[in-house]
């Protein structure tokens, strides 16, 4: 069945009401009719199982046949904070991440990103990976549609980081001994990823002055836009969460 979600106030005792693009989705591209069935979340991780009742261009009615569990959530809740590539490279990274489960997405602009776009520009990236976000939620069947959030400095995320308990994550590519397998367990993790460069020895330097020990994900240079999703599916992996 086709997966959508709601917002939380737009479920009532037995109806659901879609309106905006999922409403045109469903009527003027999937085309589907009243006695069709679909399957809606409402992002906090509980399925409803429904069967169209009426539709209309901007908005759709569903009836509520039952109420699941999503079940589909990782036990341990993980924010990459994942310094800008060049070209349209972060709409794969969040994609994959989201597919793979990551509960937030942090932009960072770090001293060897190429990327650097104006306010206006990075405001509309930032809309627009969250709506990569939100079809990646509703494709790989997620309870929640992870949140992108507005891009930081990388001091300002390093800062943010140490002061938000759970275990940093700070992939650095001089690291060489100290691998994902030795990161102390924890409910949250903070996965921190340069661009196409790296990260300079200062910029490792006050990773480490505010407690982030830096961690390597194997012999082999990874690229920023595999490296995220290689430490997450790591860290899914080591937590039986994947």
């Amino acid at each position: 069945m086709r997966r959508f979600f709601c917002a939380a106030q737009d479920v009532s005792t037995n109806r659901i009401i879609l309106r905006g693009q999922d409403a045109e989705h469903i009527t003027r591209v999937l085309r589907l009719a009243p006695g069709d069935e679909v399957v809606v979340c409402d992002g906090e991780q509980t399925d409803y199982i429904c069967r169209i009742a009426a539709t209309a261009r901007t908005q759709v009615e569903l009836d509520i046949l039952r109420r699941e569990q999503n079940g589909s959530e990782p036990t341990i809740e993980v924010a990459l904070y994942q310094c800008l590539p060049k070209g349209d490279k972060m709409d794969g990274i969040v994609k994959r991440c989201v597919e793979l489960g990551v509960h937030t997405i942090v932009p960072v602009i770090s001293k060897r990103c190429v990327s650097r776009p104006q306010a206006a520009a990075l405001e509309k990236k930032i809309v627009r990976y969250g709506q990569i976000a939100y079809e990646a939620a509703k494709q790989s069947g997620r309870g929640i549609v992870p949140r992108v959030c507005a891009a930081l400095e990388l001091e300002a995320a390093l800062a943010q980081i140490a002061s938000g308990g759970g275990c940093p994550v700070f992939l650095y590519e001089a690291e060489r001994e100290r691998t994902l397998r030795s990161a102390p367990a924890a409910q949250a993790y903070q996965i921190v990823v340069g661009p196409e460069g790296g990260f300079d020895t200062a910029e490792a330097t006050l990773a480490r002055s505010l407690g982030m020990e830096p961690y390597t994900l194997g012999p082999r240079i990874l690229r920023t836009e595999t490296a995220g999703a290689c430490a997450l599916a790591a860290l899914m992996t080591l937590t039986n969460n994947l």
